[in-house]
């Protein structure tokens, strides 16, 4: 029995990370969401989103172990549906590291989930330390894409 070394994977067997990985790829998904910020300065953000919906409640409890994680449950007005639970995780850093465990044991989504770990590596390096706001930013899961055209925003 392997335990896997990745801070957010902590406890968990190589073989239930490609327990996780293997429901990831049947009915998960790796989401890249941009918004528009609407305000003068056209500054849009884009965050990666990881999440999984299914109707069996056992599952979900299996995916309460990860820390950081975000569950709900939405009932359909219709009373032959099943209610479906949702698990996802929203913040970045949490996301980079969930996608790295379970990346090597992914098959359907992994193209998916490189581009992902790619575009969360690249985010990182843009973010100096020595600006507090964008550390602030990369921690609420939001990473601010301006317009170079403009030159840099004075924050």
């Amino acid at each position: 029995m392997i335990i896997n070394k990745n801070p957010l994977m902590k406890g968990f067997t190589d073989y239930e990370i490609a327990y996780i990985a293997e429901i990831l790829d049947g009915e998960g998904h790796v989401t890249f969401n941009t918004t528009d910020t609407g305000n003068r300065r056209k500054v849009n953000y884009t965050n990666v989103i990881v999440g999984i919906a299914n109707t069996d409640q056992n599952l979900m409890n299996f995916l309460n172990r990860i820390p950081n994680a975000h569950f709900y449950t939405t009932i359909s007005k219709n009373t032959k549906c099943k209610p479906v639970h949702n698990f996802y995780i929203a913040s970045c850093k949490d996301v980079q590291h969930f996608l790295k465990a379970v990346y090597p044991y992914l098959i359907i989504k992994k193209n998916r989930a490189r581009k992902a770990i790619k575009f969360l590596e690249s985010q990182l390096q843009l973010l100096p330390e020595s600006r507090p706001i964008y550390a602030r930013f990369w921690h609420m899961g939001f990473f601010y894409i301006w317009d170079w055209m403009y030159g840099e925003y004075n924050w």
